[in-house]
Formats: C-alpha cells, sequence, structure tokens
C-alpha cells in the first residue's frame, strides 16, 4: 500500500498538483469511527475548494442513502422464512417432487404439455425435469449451461 501511495504522490507532484485529499479524512465527519487516525499520513486534511468539500458531502450523503437501503434489504430477508420445506435432508431431497406436484395442480398437465412441454433452463440435475416427464408424463426440455 505504502508503495501504491508513494506513486501516487509522485505522480501529483509531476502535474503539479498536491497532495490527494484523504478519504478517511473527508469522510470522519458522517462516520467518526472510521476516521483517520494515521499521524503519518501523507495526505491532505483539508479541503481546497469548496466545490471540493461540496463533492465530498455528496459522496456522504449518497452513502448514507446506499447503507440505508442495505439495510433495509437485510431487513427484508432477514424477516422470510427461508425453511420453506423444513431443515431435513428428507424433506429437501423432496423439493423438484413437491414444485412438480404445485405445477401440475395449479396448471394442469394439459397445459404443461401444450407446445413443446416445459423449459427447465437452469435445471441443475434435472429433478424437477424426471418428476415432471417421468412421473407425470409431462414433456421437459432441460437446458443447464
Amino acid at each position: 500500500r505504502d508503495a501504491v501511495n508513494r506513486k501516487a504522490r509522485e505522480e501529483l507532484r509531476a502535474l503539479g498538483r498536491g497532495p490527494a485529499l484523504c478519504k478517511f479524512w473527508s469522510s470522519e465527519r458522517s462516520s467518526p469511527e472510521n476516521a483517520c487516525r494515521d499521524k503519518s499520513c501523507t495526505f491532505r486534511h483539508y479541503f481546497v475548494e469548496s466545490k471540493e468539500e461540496w463533492r465530498a458531502e455528496i459522496q456522504e450523503v449518497s452513502k448514507e442513502s446506499s447503507r440505508a437501503a442495505a439495510a433495509q434489504e437485510r431487513q427484508a430477508y432477514d424477516e422470510v422464512d427461508d425453511q420453506p420445506h423444513g431443515n431435513s435432508k428428507e424433506r429437501k431431497s423432496r423439493r423438484a417432487q413437491c414444485f412438480a406436484a404445485w405445477l401440475l395442480s395449479f396448471y394442469g398437465r394439459e397445459a404443461l404439455s401444450a407446445g413443446g412441454g416445459v423449459l427447465d433452463v437452469a435445471g441443475g440435475q434435472g429433478d424437477l425435469s424426471w418428476a415432471l416427464s417421468v412421473e407425470a408424463g409431462v414433456t421437459c426440455t432441460l437446458i443447464d449451461p
């Protein structure tokens, strides 16, 4: 990391520009726990112009909005029961048969057999296609990349 920072400082100097803004320092107002605590930090701990400060503020607002959206999404996933078939191996092995039974009861054998039948995309080992075609007589085409 130090070698990369050194190289970046050399490139900035060659362009006639001063040190870059410390990303930890600029975000410490909204996240004091992430503030720059490195006494030997060679990045800038001040804004050169108000436009730079404005950009940093906009970036922090965007980050906070993104964090809030991610937290809301995590909460939604946490509230979902992700064990719909129970936690036993026996019940998990019957997922394809359960789904095939639901498809047959909801759509019916005639609708599932219409046209070319059922197209099972990313069907893995073909459990659903097997349950529909062999056990229920519905034409299936399995595609798994």
